[in-house]
This record gives structure tokens, C-alpha cells and sequence, in this order.
């Protein structure tokens, strides 16, 4: 898969919505795209939210 990159102000928007959201799958599913940006693993991530790599391919809506 390819690395994720993230400018400034798409980090600065997921973060805004991580600290504003009360909606707990948004929340997973930003949180699993800014540390995919900041260059963890997808297998990093899966296990720091306790999915499987391929929940999180469907989180990044990416087939494996």
C-alpha cells in the first residue's frame, strides 16, 4: 500500500474532529487516518485499534 501523506491543514481538520466528535466510529476512523499519516503501519494501527488489518482496509476504503 502506499504511504499516506497528509498536508497541514488535512492533519489539522482530522485532529479538530478527533477532539470534537462524539460519534465513536468517526472518531476510529480519523484517528486511524492521521497515524496512518504519520507514518505507522497499517498492522501499528489495526492492533492500536484492536481491528484486524482488513477492518482497516475498509476503514481507508482500500482493497487489499
Amino acid at each position: 500500500m502506499d504511504e499516506l501523506r497528509l498536508n497541514e491543514a488535512e492533519q489539522r481538520q482530522l485532529m479538530e474532529t478527533t477532539r470534537h466528535t462524539h460519534d465513536v466510529r468517526l472518531y476510529r476512523r480519523t484517528l486511524a487516518i492521521l497515524e496512518c499519516g504519520r507514518g505507522k503501519s497499517v498492522v501499528e494501527v489495526a492492533k492500536s485499534l484492536n481491528v484486524t488489518k482488513w477492518s482497516f482496509y475498509s476503514i481507508r476504503g482500500i482493497s487489499a
